[in-house]
């Protein structure tokens, strides 16, 4: 302690912001995962999470003396993702610190939202929500109004008691600073009202960044990203159902003018789906769009979730700024388990050359069934194909692509040779100078394109080329919410 005191305060804050997860990603100095849910039968005697450790340090700094207290404690709020244990038995007390303590609130930076009734404490929540108000001077029954409304239209034959959204809105309420919102639709009974956050003297949420996980998340943020509408700049949907989108698109029309950055996985959606959402937006520079095969919530006949017909014409009116673009059809399948031929997803390639259209694009990701679509070769030797695009590769792309990754399982030797020679005829463009930014290009697995001399081929041109599975994009599963990495263009806040 002795050397430490006499280090000033800004060393000291650097040294305990590398525990701090929101201060480490802001200096892009580790890789993590963002968020936790705990999966089910998660008891508050589980296994402590990936970013325990970390809290931990910061709050024993806290103990030790009064001038550390100072510095690890507004970093220890710097973001609220419970983990640990039962999550939501820790936001009732998070609540009530945030609304006495104005300067903690103040520091929060992201929060994590999850929260169900067996959180509630024998004598209900009544205690808390006075408190809240109270320190805040919000006027109790303008706020609940809004909720008790809605409580007597669903079931008007029962007592309002305040509940989940009710403590999770007035959690939005008294965060001043808040850049990162993720929001699971278990976490929410309905939506978050912008009438209460007004009624609490909240008009505008600072928000920079949403992220919607779940079957009904999206209308349940609506109101949230309306009145975040001047500062939100990335927007991640992940396993939401395809109506309650465009209920989110038609809810925040005339639209998001900052949003840059939009990602959404495992959601079902139509070109129509696409175009409407993408119509809420001007000026995206990334954009994800991983179409999965997934079951479908609450025993729905949605069909599995494949990639809309015209995905790429439909960015068309963002290509004077797309930077990043991520088409991803894999299918997740358990570790060694090939996919069955009826699982093949086939895709219309006839927009591939569309791509040289987008005079600003850097990175991108596409599986070859997009490239090549569901071309394949029978017995015989004669090629089957649903719409193959006849048109080299380097024929589609721009010639401001820094970074192409191609993903898929191929087998077929037509195709194998069709990659081949569009790889060969790739590094030949390279060299001569036609994509003079061209620096990495990767292939999913080596023994698709077996020539030990392609690497150096490329290397002679400037370009890293390298075989490399490719993971799929961060999702909901195995307890874990990942959400798109950075070199992706998504930052996190």
């Amino acid at each position: 302690m002795a050397t430490l005191a006499r280090l000033p305060n800004e060393i000291l804050a650097l040294i305990l912001g590398r525990f701090c997860l929101h201060c480490c990603e802001a200096r892009e100095t580790r890789e993590t995962p963002d968020v936790f849910v705990p999966p089910s039968g998660h008891d508050e005697q589980g296994e402590p999470t990936w970013d325990w450790d970390g809290h931990q340090v910061l709050y024993s700094a806290c103990l030790v003396s009064a001038r550390l207290r100072d510095i690890a404690q507004p970093i220890l709020y710097h973001e609220f993702i419970p983990g640990y244990g039962h999550p939501c038995r820790r936001l009732i007390p998070f609540v009530r610190t945030v609304a006495l303590r104005r300067d903690l609130a103040a520091a929060v930076r992201r929060v994590q939202v999850h929260y169900d009734s067996r959180a509630i404490p024998p004598g209900g929540l009544g205690a808390v929500f006075e408190e809240a108000a109270r320190a805040r001077a919000i006027e109790l029954p303008a706020f609940l109004a809004p909720f008790r409304h809605r409580w007597a239209r669903a079931w008007p034959k029962y007592a309002y008691t305040p509940a989940g959204d009710e403590l999770i809105t007035m959690l939005l309420a008294c965060l001043p600073n808040l850049a990162r919102l993720i929001v699971a639709a278990a976490s929410l009974f309905g939506d978050i009202p912008a009438s209460a956050l007004q009624a609490a003297g909240v008009e505008r949420l600072p928000l920079q960044t949403c992220d919607a996980s779940g079957y009904f998340a999206p209308s349940r943020v609506a109101d949230i990203l309306n009145m975040a509408r001047r500062t939100l700049t990335t927007l991640n949907l992940d396993g939401c159902d395809a109506v309650t989108v465009c209920t989110l698109a038609r809810a925040v029309i005339p639209g998001l003018p900052r949003l840059r950055n939009l990602c959404i996985t495992k959601t079902p959606l139509t070109g129509s789906n696409l175009a409407l959402l993408l119509s809420c937006c001007a000026g995206l520079e990334s954009f994800i769009l991983e179409a999965r095969k997934s079951s479908c919530p609450l025993g729905s006949a949605q069909p599995s979730a494949i990639l809309p017909p015209g995905a790429v014409e439909h960015l068309l009116g963002h290509r004077e700024t797309l930077k990043t673009l991520r088409l991803d059809c894999h299918v997740p399948y358990s570790a060694g388990r090939m996919p069955s031929e009826d699982e093949v997803l086939v895709f219309r390639t006839d927009l591939m050359p569309q791509l040289r259209r987008f005079p600003v694009l850097q990175d991108l990701f596409l599986n070859l069934a997009i490239v090549y679509g569901g071309e394949d070769e029978d017995e015989e030797g004669s090629s089957s194909s649903t719409s193959s695009s006849s048109i080299p590769l380097d024929q589609c792309l721009p010639q401001s692509i820094v970074s192409l990754s191609l993903a898929d399982n191929v087998t077929a030797p037509r195709r194998l040779a069709r990659l081949a020679e569009d790889l060969s005829r790739l590094q030949l463009a390279a060299a001569s100078g036609e994509f003079p930014h061209l620096r990495k290009i990767r292939l999913d697995a080596e023994e698709f394109v077996d020539d030990d001399n392609l690497a150096a081929l490329f290397a002679g041109a400037g370009v890293d080329f390298a075989y490399a599975a490719m993971p799929l994009s961060n999702g909901l599963s195995r307890g874990q919410l990942r959400l798109p990495p950075r070199s992706w263009g998504f930052a996190s806040s």
